[in-house]
């Protein structure tokens, strides 16, 4: 309401501004812009204030719900928290989680993911929470199959909602440290919710590695590829134009006959 009726403010103060400019009067002019700015800032004053506000308030909900959880041995009754117990798994958006090349250098060197919790109707549930990705490179050896690990509390779920065109979800972009020894990668994702409760979800993915070689272009319709993958180049037969003409023997005239005097002559 506050951030309305600074917009309101601002608005009469800009019309009256029309005004004071038709007449001249300057000074007016700096007394009113000064004003103006004034209420602007104390207008974002109060929305910052009211943001803080809001998330201290969810950060205490998400603190009761799990003391109640806790103190039950049970998730809280659906009027504390419906959401939660409408949730029934977390998936992830198969079109929108990939792998990315932000640098332009040859490989990919980050991973976008989205994913959203879900109902037993397949319906998307706004339900944050505390998120753990994993990357793991599953022909990698043992101790180098972990490419890399992100966490991210309840609140930084809650700012990463997006809904686009495809699809709404909760998105982050995770930095690779080093790239993965293989083009294949499976995503591991751990969301816990206030109430103790943890959904599980998995995303196979391909990456381009830096030293991948660039794809071999399909062989031409005159091209034969061997079995051992080598292309070998197909001489075309001549066309009738490029074949040498057919040459007649002539005989001598030495050797004419009265029938081949008038033919040869």
């Amino acid at each position: 309401m506050a951030c309305r009726a600074a917009l309101a403010s601002i608005a009469l103060g800009t019309a009256s501004l029309v005004g004071c400019l038709s007449r001249g009067n300057v000074d007016l002019l700096e007394s009113r812009l000064r004003q103006q700015q004034a209420i602007l800032m104390e207008a974002q004053r109060e929305a910052e204030e009211t943001r803080s506000e809001l998330q201290l308030a969810q950060r205490e909900a998400d603190s009761l719900r799990k003391q109640l959880a806790q103190s039950q041995g049970s998730s809280p009754p659906p009027e504390f928290t419906a959401a939660v117990h409408r949730a029934t798994n977390v998936k992830f958006h198969s079109m929108l989680t990939s792998a990315l090349n932000k640098d332009d250098a040859p490989g990919d060197d980050a991973i976008v993911v989205q994913f959203a919790p879900y109902d037993d109707d397949g319906e998307i549930v706004k339900l944050p929470g505390e998120v753990v990705v994993t990357a793991i490179d599953p022909a990698a050896d043992s101790s180098l199959r972990e490419v890399g690990t992100w966490r991210f509390t309840a609140e930084q779920c809650r700012a990463s909602w997006t809904r686009g065109f495809l699809a709404a979800g909760y998105q982050f972009t995770l930095p690779l440290s080093r790239p993965p020894a293989h083009e294949e990668l499976v995503l591991n994702l751990r969301l816990s919710t206030a109430d103790g409760r943890t959904f599980e979800a998995n995303q196979l993915i391909r990456v381009v590695l830096p030293g991948a070689a660039p794809v071999a272009a399909a062989p031409k319709k005159d091209d034969a590829v061997t079995p051992a993958g080598h292309t070998t180049r197909r001489v075309p037969e001549p066309s009738s134009d490029d074949r040498p003409p057919i040459r007649v023997e002539t005989p001598h005239s030495a050797n004419w006959t009265d029938v081949d005097i008038p033919k040869y002559r």
